[in-house]
C-alpha cells in the first residue's frame, strides 16, 4: 500500500479537506504529522516538534501514514530535504503513505515529483509555462488546463493523477 501522494492547491482550495477524508479512515495510533497550522488536531495532538526531529523520525516509520502539512518549509533546510529523500525512496520497504501538501506546484523540487505515485491538483496561481518547463509532462498540463479552467466558485474541484 506504499504510494506517496502529492497534494497541491492554493489557500481554501481543499487541500486539507481531502487529507482529512482520508485520515478518517486510518487508525490514529499509524498517523505522524507535521501540522504547523495545527490543522489536524484531532488526528495527531502532539506539539510540533523541530523540523529536524520530524523529519529524522519520519523516515524511521514503518506501516503507518506521515502527512507533511506546508511541505515546503522541508526544502529550505537541507538535512530535512535529505531526510524526506530517503523516505520517499524508502516507502516501498517500510510500508508507509505519504501526503505531501503544497500551495503551488512551482515550490515542488522535480526530484519529489519523480518519487511520488499521484499528484491530487486542485486550482493553483501557477502557470501553464512554468508547468510545461519545469515538469515537461503532458499529462500534468493537461489536468492542470482541466482545473484552473474551472470557475473559481467551484474551489473544492480536483483531480487524481497518477505520475506513472
Amino acid at each position: 500500500m506504499a504510494k506517496a501522494f502529492l497534494i497541491v492547491g492554493g489557500t481554501g482550495t481543499g487541500k486539507s479537506t481531502f487529507v482529512k477524508k482520508h485520515l478518517d479512515t486510518i487508525d490514529k495510533k499509524a498517523i505522524f504529522l507535521y501540522d504547523v497550522n495545527a490543522e489536524y488536531k484531532p488526528y495527531f495532538p502532539f506539539p510540533l516538534i523541530e523540523l529536524e526531529d520530524f523529519a529524522d523520525k519520519a523516515t524511521k516509520i514503518e506501516n503507518g501514514v506521515i502527512v507533511f502539512e506546508e511541505a515546503t518549509i522541508f526544502f529550505s533546510n537541507r538535512s530535512s530535504s535529505d531526510a524526506l529523500r530517503k523516505l520517499l525512496v524508502r516507502k516501498r520497504h517500510t510500508n508507509v503513505v505519504v501526503f505531501l501538501i503544497f500551495h503551488s506546484l512551482r515550490t515542488i523540487p522535480r526530484y519529489v515529483y519523480d518519487l511520488c505515485n499521484f499528484v491530487v491538483l486542485f486550482r493553483t496561481n501557477d502557470s501553464r509555462q512554468l508547468i510545461e518547463t519545469k515538469f515537461d509532462d503532458e499529462r500534468l498540463t493537461d489536468v492542470f488546463d482541466r482545473v484552473q479552467r474551472l470557475s473559481k466558485k467551484q474551489p473544492h474541484y480536483h483531480e487524481l493523477f497518477s505520475i506513472y
